[in-house]
């Protein structure tokens, strides 16, 4: 694992999702070469609860976690667009040597070879300048996807494809895509739109992957699970079923990643 990696964790009022999330990063190898991890805290009634589950986790993990607490304007947002974007940009800004930063929250479990994957999805824009973003959530793991398109149990892990959707369920970014073409246009105040994802949870990212020519590295088989069955807004009882994906495993063996262009 490079040196120039952090790992950035959003949260907020959740914290028995947030011990599984933080102990799946535990079991992660590379976790330990990472410059840092943070954790963007939103504001609520459990944060000692939080700040317990993160407690717990530097002990699990053998280090440090930073805790940034969300502004006010991030509190006050009807989403977690502001909190987000403030995060990321105050992570890079805090650290001129950061140049990939790995995004998840705190209901997403992920597999132990994730940063493994990512990593070697970042070496693909070498050849890929399009990428925009590199993804462990596979492309066909949610139940909203268009024409029943679900992923199978048995994908293939070692396949990474180059596709025009996006999923915030753990992905990385470089710090000049983000200062350069993603930052210009987050959604700060989860407004930009009135159809399906144009202020959902994609903060802009999907149309701005679509409309400006650009690809998100995805594995076919994912490398992350959304856990957040309840309290939620995008993942509660009601879609949980659909929001699975069927090929995420706690571990796997390593394997030789190949990208397979269709």
């Amino acid at each position: 694992m490079p040196s120039d990696v952090a790992l950035l964790i959003s949260a907020w009022r959740r914290p028995r999702y947030l011990k599984r999330t933080l102990a799946s990063w535990a079991k992660v190898p590379e976790v330990a070469d990472l410059r840092s991890i943070t954790i963007a805290l939103g504001r609520s009634e459990r944060e000692t609860e939080q700040w317990e589950a993160i407690t717990a986790a530097e002990q699990q993990m053998g280090r440090t976690i930073t805790i940034r607490p969300d502004s006010p304007a991030a509190t006050a947002s009807p989403g977690m667009h502001r909190a987000l974007g403030e995060a990321i940009a105050a992570t890079f800004d805090a650290d001129p040597g950061l140049e990939f930063l790995v995004c998840s929250e705190e209901d997403v479990m992920v597999g132990d070879d994730v940063l493994a994957l990512l990593d070697w999805e970042r070496q693909l824009r070498i050849d890929h300048p399009q990428i925009l973003v590199c993804e462990a959530h596979n492309e066909l793991g949610q139940g909203w996807h268009p024409k029943g398109a679900y992923d199978d149990p048995y994908d293939d892990p070692a396949v990474v494809r180059l596709v025009s959707t996006f999923h915030p369920w753990c992905f990385a970014i470089w710090r000049d895509r983000w200062k350069e073409v993603i930052e210009p246009v987050w959604d700060w105040e989860c407004n930009s739109g009135s159809r399906g994802f144009d202020s959902g949870y994609d903060w802009r990212l999907n149309r701005l992957i679509q409309e400006g020519g650009y690809a998100a590295a995805a594995p076919l088989a994912s490398r992350s699970q959304n856990i957040g069955r309840y309290e939620g807004v995008y993942a509660n009882p009601a879609n949980y079923g659909l929001t699975q994906s069927l090929s995420f495993r706690d571990h796997r063996e390593p394997t030789e990643y190949r990208l397979v262009v269709s």
